[in-house]
């Protein structure tokens, strides 16, 4: 279990690289960086990539980290998807009030590679 044959790495990595291609050309896709307030305090937040693709909201957040030599790549990527729960959480917020079909996280493995859809 978990491994992955030829043909869905070819498949995953096109997948990736599809998604990747759109939101470095779409016109409604930009990194974009946000205020909002935290107990009277400003704070910044910048999204690595965000887009909207069949009215559904996409925010990718790039990673360069990589699993250690005695790490599953199972284990890590569920290490990372825990580690960053929050932040894209955050950024999922900021457009809570948006008139959209729902917003989608996902995280952007760049040196696995790997592109994982979070909750």
């Amino acid at each position: 279990a978990g491994s992955q044959t030829r043909s869905e790495s070819v498949q995953l990595r096109n997948l990736v690289r599809n998604r990747l291609d759109h939101s470095l050309t779409h016109p409604r896709s930009h990194p974009l960086a946000h205020s909002p307030s935290r107990h009277g305090q400003p704070r910044n937040l910048v999204l690595d990539r965000s887009f909207v693709e069949d009215g559904t909201r996409w925010i990718i957040d790039y990673k360069s980290s990589q699993p250690s030599s005695k790490q599953s790549l199972e284990s890590f990527l569920a290490e990372q998807v825990a580690l960053y729960s929050g932040q894209l959480s955050r950024y999922k917020s900021l457009f809570e009030d948006e008139d959209n079909k729902g917003v989608k996280t996902a995280l952007l493995f760049t040196s696995v590679p790997k592109l994982v859809e979070c909750e």
